[in-house]
């Protein structure tokens, strides 16, 4: 896992991503990161805090899900589940026993963009198969498909009251969807 975004994080500082940080072995990348010379160390010291509120992830865990590469993740508001995309499922890991608990399958290329709804009830994920998918969580089978994207859909958020879902396109469109019926409310040009 090192390896693999060794060079993204050194030739790239600006876009490291801190979330990631926790994940990464204190021993290593993420100890020379935080000890080295940059403008984005101190504000990753105290994004990460005690190294003991923080306790990284085997490399197993990552080894053992389906596919070679996750393109997101999302936490479970609960902070009980990870979610991470693989291949065409997506991947419920348990933070405690750090095991895939189950598997949301259906979409029709990668996951590109995955949220959890603020009551923990219910996934959305954006695909490159252009469609949007509401799961509910806790039997992960497919409640809805949202078409409409003529490109891959990219980004997905889901409103605070859940009343709404917002995605974007590589169609340059962001469509607002009514989570109850599927329907498409708005289209929002100008990207």
């Amino acid at each position: 896992m090192i390896n693999r975004f060794y060079y993204e994080i050194e030739e790239h500082p600006t876009f490291i991503c801190h979330s990631v940080l926790p994940f990464l072995p204190s021993c290593t990348l993420r100890q020379t990161y935080l000890e080295a010379p940059s403008s984005l160390a101190p504000a990753a010291s105290r994004l990460l805090g005690d190294d003991h509120a923080w306790l990284p992830f085997p490399h197993e865990l990552v080894t053992t899900e389906p596919s070679n590469h996750s393109l997101c993740v999302a936490f479970t508001p609960d902070g009980k589940y990870i979610l991470s995309s693989s291949d065409w499922n997506i991947c419920v890991w348990n933070t405690t026993s750090r095991e895939i608990i189950r598997m949301l399958a259906g979409h029709l290329g990668e996951a590109y963009a995955l949220t959890v709804s603020l009551d923990g009830k219910q996934v959305v994920s954006a695909s490159c198969d252009t469609t949007v998918q509401i799961w509910d969580f806790d039997s992960g089978t497919s409640i809805r498909t949202l078409s409409g994207h003529t490109a891959p859909a990219v980004c997905v958020a889901v409103s605070r009251d859940g009343e709404c879902i917002v995605s974007g396109g590589r169609d340059s469109v962001v469509r607002v969807w009514n989570p109850s019926n599927g329907e498409c409310q708005h289209v929002l040009y100008g990207h």
